[in-house]
């Protein structure tokens, strides 16, 4: 056991321990130099990057009422026309609570076929009763898949915005959305199934140990022409 032990710490120190960096060990050699990084001096800039994409929001701006005339004389200034325009970029968060008032009815006939209120139907929800609406989860699922942030630094965020969510709220909130998904997930791989052309490949991490059973848990990727699945496979290696 110890032997195995071993041999353990040894395999993961060369697998996720540190690594020098490869290069000359005596230093650069004479008369080699590496340029500067950046800009380089007397080249043409490409000038600010265009955010055409981004919609517009303009906000206009005039003079003050007692600014509008000649301090000496008091003749007032014409408007010219037109205007001088610049534009900056704005980065606005905006976290708040929807209101829906839904209008309520009662009939006014007597034919007993209508209930006593008619209440207008409410908004569609993600979570049936859930207090989070669905722009909240595309925010979450985005934030932990896409960008892989953990939840933790997710609700931190949200608090600075006066915004708390329990870890129970969005793990349980997970929960439930993944079964929403498990019909997309089944025809992915029935798609799958019918392909004729499969690639595979995998990250191994090869057993070097003799003892009477070792999981290994190996990712594989299996790419598809039309698109890719992401596997994990447990191996067992028995003695």
């Amino acid at each position: 056991m110890k032997s195995f032990k071993a041999k353990l710490a040894l395999r993961e120190k060369q697998l996720f321990g540190r690594k020098g960096e490869k290069g000359n060990k005596n230093g650069p050699e004479k008369g080699d130099k590496k340029g500067k990084r950046g800009q380089r001096k007397g080249t043409k800039g490409h000038g600010r990057r265009s955010h055409k994409g981004l919609p517009v929001v303009e906000k206009e701006y005039d003079l003050a009422e007692d600014e509008k005339y000649c301090k000496k004389c008091g003749l007032s200034f014409n408007e010219f026309p037109g205007t001088e325009d610049s534009e900056e970029v704005e980065y606005e968060v905006l976290i708040y609570r929807k209101v829906h008032k839904r209008r309520r009815y009662t009939p006014t006939c007597s034919c007993n076929c209508n209930p006593g209120i008619i209440t207008a139907k409410g908004p569609d929800k993600l979570i049936s009763g859930g207090g989070y609406a669905i722009s909240f989860w595309i925010k979450v699922f985005l934030d932990k898949y896409r960008w892989q942030t953990p939840t933790n630094r997710l609700r931190e965020e949200l608090e600075k915005f006066q915004l708390f969510v329990s870890q129970g709220s969005i793990t349980g909130g997970f929960q439930f959305i993944s079964g929403l998904l498990k019909p997309i997930e089944d025809e992915i791989i029935n798609k799958n199934k019918t392909e004729t052309h499969w690639h595979c490949d995998e990250t191994r991490w090869t057993p070097i140990f003799t003892v009477s059973e070792i999981i290994i848990i190996i990712p594989k990727i299996f790419l598809f022409p039309t698109l890719y699945i992401f596997y994990p496979f447990a191996y067992f290696f028995a003695s």
